[in-house]
């Protein structure tokens, strides 16, 4: 039994380690994020400026840049009403 509890114990220890680990990396992808989104926020224009905060409070930010990367790829092709898309309409 005592060995039983001592493995258990020393499993239960480094899960603890390594769930502090991840927290401590989340809490720096976290604060990193958070630069380059500002910077990014930075280099836009007003109006695309407002349509990012609007996704970010919707949670919508990945799509927001997908669909800003898209449109700026799409450089050759005229628009159309199809290509129609709330994020990148003053792009």
């Amino acid at each position: 039994m005592e060995r039983t509890l001592l493995a258990t114990e020393i499993r239960y220890r480094d899960k603890m380690a390594n769930v502090a680990r991840l927290r401590e990396l989340l809490a720096r992808e976290e604060a990193e994020e958070g630069e380059i989104q500002q910077e990014y926020v930075n280099m836009l224009n007003s109006r695309q400026a407002a349509v990012f905060a609007r996704a970010v409070d919707n949670g919508d930010q990945v799509r927001f840049v997908n669909s800003s990367i898209a449109a700026r790829r799409r450089t050759t092709l005229g628009r159309t009403w199809q290509d129609y898309d709330e994020f990148t309409t003053f792009i």
